[in-house]
């Protein structure tokens, strides 16, 4: 017996092996609780990728405004990017900082 976790990290389900894993669920023979917090890892991860990818929408109109991108973008995104490479100890995106000035 093993278990079907959800990549969210938001339940699992006892299953017979890893045929029996559906699509968005991880299988695992470890006890639930040490992979719901890698599925919520995972999650997280997928959710700082593409927080960074719409990120570069505001660094490319600040490049075409001749604006300089503010130290507290580049801050926000050195912190996705810590997420995503899994060397930050945060469990929550960091807060958007407002748009830039004349972008």
């Amino acid at each position: 017996m093993g278990y079907a976790i959800r990549e969210d990290g938001q339940g699992y389900r006892a299953v017979n092996g890893p045929d029996d894993v559906g699509n968005n669920e991880i299988y695992s023979d470890a006890p639930p609780a040490r992979n719901l917090a890698e599925g919520q890892t995972k999650v997280l991860k997928s959710q700082a990728q593409a927080t960074l990818d719409r990120s570069d929408i505001t660094v490319l109109r600040c490049y075409e405004n001749a604006v300089t991108v503010p130290t507290m973008w580049r801050k926000y995104r050195l912190e996705l990017r810590a997420i995503i490479s899994g060397t930050s100890t945060s469990t929550t995106l960091p807060t958007r900082p407002d748009y830039p000035a004349g972008t």
